[in-house]
């Protein structure tokens, strides 16, 4: 299973996409939606921020980061979240969910089998 690899804070965290994951994202935006407009060829300019901001929660949540989604919401507003990470993150669960895989594979890793 595939993981996202993303930092917070300078604390490297890791994802997984989960049945939870997924659950807790679609509260509150829909993926297919979502995947839609990524599929068109938008940008990140044609989601809304408050989507994108709940995503990047989601994602960190879901890997343990101490995190709450109004201090998710302060750094995608005050430009200090990374915008290659939230496409990372954008691309990461439209791969996981619908499989359509990223153009880049550079954050997300292949867990190894042994």
């Amino acid at each position: 299973m595939r993981e996202l690899l993303l930092k917070w804070e300078g604390v490297e965290y890791r994802c997984k996409v989960t049945h939870d994951l997924i659950m807790m994202i679609e509260n509150k935006v829909v993926l297919q939606d979502l995947a839609n407009r990524f599929v068109a060829g938008c940008d990140t300019g044609a989601f809304p921020t408050s989507h994108i901001a709940w995503l990047y929660y989601c994602v960190l949540k879901g890997s343990g980061a101490p995190v709450t989604s109004e201090m998710v919401w302060d750094s995608i507003r005050s430009n200090k979240a990374d915008s290659e990470s939230l496409m990372n993150v954008i691309n990461f669960l439209i791969s996981e969910v619908f499989g359509a895989g990223p153009e880049s594979e550079e954050g997300i890793e292949q867990e190894k089998k042994q």
